[in-house]
């Protein structure tokens, strides 16, 4: 299982999506205050200053990248099947691609446009983790194809 390439990438892309609950994914800087999204939520680094959210508005985060990292680890169990882990990999993509996409155009406009701040990205790591895990998934989605083809032209030779 591990001796696969595909097995490697889906690991990496695994730690990737693990690392993210330890790493920031933007900072929001204003002048009454410093603002830290993480997927947890957000954070205020500025004594005295409410996060103007309520806490359910952050739920979505954590609990897709949990379903990114679930998908990715049956994935990466379901290696004796290919086509189902290619089938169970386009979902872990799409998911990817909507976590990015949810937090680049839905939670970053709007906790600019409620508190005011302006982001940056300089010292945020876990903003690549995600594009980090979608690059490595799609990886191990070309290698898993590459196996299967490998299988099927072997298979029309005997």
């Amino acid at each position: 299982m591990i001796q696969r390439i595909q097995s490697l990438f889906l690991l990496v892309a695994i730690a990737a999506m693990v690392l993210l609950a330890f790493f920031p994914m933007a900072s929001f800087y204003s002048d009454t205050g410093i603002y830290v999204l993480g997927i947890s939520g957000l954070d205020s680094l500025t004594p005295g200053n409410e996060v103007p959210f309520v806490t359910w508005f952050f739920y979505p985060l954590p609990v897709v990248a949990a379903l990114i990292i679930i998908l990715d680890v049956v994935a990466l169990l379901a290696y004796k099947k290919r086509l189902r882990q290619i089938r169970i990999l386009q979902g872990t993509i799409l998911l990817t691609i909507l976590f990015v996409v949810g937090i680049m155009f839905y939670y970053v406009p709007a906790i600019e446009e409620n508190t005011g701040t302006v982001v940056d990205y300089r010292d945020s790591t876990g903003i690549y983790l995600p594009l980090i895990s979608l690059v490595f998934s799609l990886l191990a989605q070309h290698y898993i194809k590459k196996d299967e083809k490998l299988v099927r032209s072997v298979d029309r030779l005997r």
